[in-house]
């Protein structure tokens, strides 16, 4: 698994933060594919205010395998690709092609490095390029 591969923790390379778009003041994305959520002051139960500390959040998988989070504001959750959310954050996307590519096929590499923006035909030809054989 590689989002906790340890490379953050690298002191050559470098991991930058941005603000995840649409939820700016409440999460970061790193370039490196870890999510955190930034500290603040939110209503509560009852109207009291409640603190929320900053932390890095878990990651779920979903059912193809992608690693997937969970980001709220105004009492709604959206379910969030992490792959999707480094692109966005870090990848300039001029063409407005509409997929992001694991450029070594791993769907948990979710490092700005390794991925692309790319067409649905660009995607598959890039897969069975690069499948491995049964």
């Amino acid at each position: 698994m590689r989002l906790d591969s340890g490379l953050a923790d690298d002191p050559v390379m470098e991991v930058l933060w941005r603000d995840v778009e649409g939820y700016e003041g409440r999460y970061q994305i790193s370039s490196v594919g870890q999510i955190k959520s930034i500290a603040r002051v939110v209503p509560g139960p009852n109207g009291r205010e409640v603190q929320v500390r900053e932390r890095i959040l878990k990651h779920c998988y979903h059912y193809k395998g992608y690693p997937v989070v969970y980001l709220s504001k105004e009492n709604e959750q959206e379910k969030c690709f992490v792959h999707r959310l480094v692109a966005k954050a870090f990848i300039p996307n001029p063409d407005a092609k509409p997929i992001v590519n694991h450029k070594d096929l791993d769907k948990q590499h979710c490092e700005v490095s390794n991925l692309e923006w790319v067409t649905e035909k660009e995607n598959t030809n890039h897969y069975w390029d690069n499948k491995e054989p049964f």
